[in-house]
């Protein structure tokens, strides 16, 4: 069972509406139709980046941070959204760790809205935690 199914399973299981999106595209997809209603938004790093202009597919590291581009890009574009809690739940996260270390080195003006929504976000790595589930009901309270 993939790790999407058994996580919208164990969501649904403690009351929350989960809308399940396999692909990037549909992801965004999604969100634009019904962004008014999703207060939670639990997402993996790493997603097929079809539907990401090529400007923004050049910035995924091998399509490693597809993830962060859809919050930077299609959630986290408009104010209006801050009041969103998101969960990056994946195995990409040291990556995007460095990523942003990266950016905190620069300074540069033009990373200050990454810079606020990495200060916004929760991690949490797949791989390194045990109790997984318990976890991620703390972080989306």
């Amino acid at each position: 069972m993939s790790t999407l199914q058994t996580t919208a399973d164990f969501l649904e299981h403690n009351g929350y509406t989960v809308i399940r999106c396999g692909s990037l595209a549909k992801a965004m997809e999604s969100f634009a139709l019904d962004h008014a209603h999703i207060d939670r938004i639990v997402t993996d790093l790493n997603m097929n980046p079809r539907g990401l202009p090529p400007a923004l597919i050049d910035k995924t590291d091998n399509t490693r941070l597809t993830g962060w581009m859809f919050l930077l890009h299609s959630v986290y574009d408009e104010p209006k959204n801050d009041r969103i809690k998101t969960v990056v739940y994946s195995d990409f996260v040291g990556l995007l760790k460095e990523h942003m270390e990266s950016i905190e080195e620069t300074r540069d003006k033009e990373h200050d809205h990454e810079r606020k929504v990495f200060a916004a976000v929760k991690l949490l790595t797949k791989s390194s935690v045990i109790d997984k589930d318990r976890k991620l009901m703390e972080l989306l309270k």
